[in-house]
């Protein structure tokens, strides 16, 4: 029971969320999935509120909440009270740490020509494509391994099925 309320305390402590969110940003593979995972449906999200004829800014508070990581939800924060101090979106994802450089370009881009919505699509597509990318190489690189594994597995059970019979044989022809 104290174990259990030990665990939970820690779970829901945010300081201690963090720490785990950052550390898992600074996972190679895991940060590259994991972030892009998290832009897509933040942007997938933001381009739907908007074409539907949200504020900026409402379309930003409800887009943050499918974000999981704090880290990037701070960001996403930070984006969103410094566009109600009047900068531009892509100024204020310029100072973020986990959104990265072409996102802010695109959303630029999109600012300037009026086409926020299909830039946000866009990113979502691409981003879309690159989690599919990186996804195959993954299973590319763990299907082997995995191969080898059963492999020894196999070997050894054989062997321990194999190696009895033979003693047994060997005891018989004395």
């Amino acid at each position: 029971m104290i174990l259990a309320f030990f665990v939970l305390s820690i779970v829901r402590n945010k300081r201690i969320k963090m720490f785990y969110h950052r550390i898992m940003l600074s996972v190679p593979l895991y940060k590259d999935i994991k972030t892009n995972l998290e832009i897509s449906r933040f942007t997938k999200c933001l381009a739907l509120i908007l074409e539907s004829g949200g504020s900026i800014i409402e379309a930003l508070e409800s887009s943050k909440k499918l974000i999981g990581n704090l880290i990037m939800y701070e960001d996403v924060e930070r984006a969103i009270n410094d566009i109600k101090l009047g900068k531009s979106i892509s100024e204020a994802f310029n100072i973020s740490r986990t959104f990265p450089l072409f996102f802010i370009e695109l959303i630029s881009v999109g600012e300037e020509t009026g086409e926020l919505e299909d830039s946000l699509k866009n990113i979502s597509n691409f981003l879309n494509a690159e989690i599919l990318k990186r996804l195959k190489s993954l299973v590319n690189i763990i299907n082997p391994i995995i191969i080898i594994i059963i492999s020894v597995h196999v070997g050894f059970l054989v062997l321990s099925i194999m190696l009895p019979m033979f003693e047994l044989l060997n005891n018989f022809n004395l």
